[in-house]
Formats: structure tokens, C-alpha cells, sequence
């Protein structure tokens, strides 16, 4: 639980400057969303590893009801981000084949 927790806390402060970043490239619009995206996938996964590192057998099912609801409820707008930020860049047809694992979790951590 302490190395995830050192990794989401590193994950934070490296994506700290993002709010500040003002890119040059002609694909500035997207670049700082999706470096954004990325930092906060990170830090969800940092949060899950935190929660399942006690025992991690459980899987996300195992976990208390409480502990499913939150990270449902953080893990969907990411999913809804990732969505919109791969559309933006890149044709739907592989969609579906990348957020399939998250798609499997969140239907894991929503198991009543």
C-alpha cells in the first residue's frame, strides 16, 4: 500500500505543471487533455492498487460496497474522457478493444 500510495503521490506532482502547460504544436488542443487523462489514470490506478494491496485474492468484486461506489463513481468520467480524447485523435474502430479492460473492472467494482 505505501509504494502505491508513493507512486499516485509522484503521479500528482509530476502532473502538477499540466494545468500551466501551454503547448506550441498544432495538436496543443489535445495534448495537454491527454497527458491529463493519462496522469489521472495513473492515479486511479495508484488509488485501486492502495485498496487491493491488503488482499489482493479478493480482486475489485472482493472489496467493501463503500470502496466499489467510489472508484465506480471516479473510474466512469475517465472512461467517458478516454472516449471522447480517443475519437478526437483516432478512427473508432479499435475503441472498444482499448477501454475493454476498464469497461470489465468498473462492471466488477459496480457487482453489488
Amino acid at each position: 500500500a505505501e509504494g502505491w500510495q508513493r507512486a499516485g503521490d509522484w503521479t500528482a506532482a509530476a502532473a502538477a505543471p499540466l494545468a500551466k502547460a501551454r503547448p506550441g504544436a498544432a495538436d496543443a488542443a489535445l495534448l495537454v487533455p491527454e497527458f491529463t487523462q493519462a496522469a489521472a489514470l495513473l492515479q486511479f490506478t495508484c488509488e485501486l492498487g492502495r485498496e487491493l494491496a491488503s488482499d489482493y485474492s479478493r480482486g475489485p468484486a472482493g472489496l467493501p460496497a463503500v470502496t466499489r461506489r467510489r472508484l465506480a463513481g471516479t473510474l466512469e468520467p475517465l472512461l467517458a474522457e478516454q472516449r471522447r480524447l480517443w475519437l478526437a485523435r483516432n478512427r473508432s474502430g479499435g475503441l472498444a478493444d482499448s477501454l475493454r479492460s476498464l469497461e470489465k473492472l468498473l462492471a466488477a467494482l459496480k457487482t453489488p
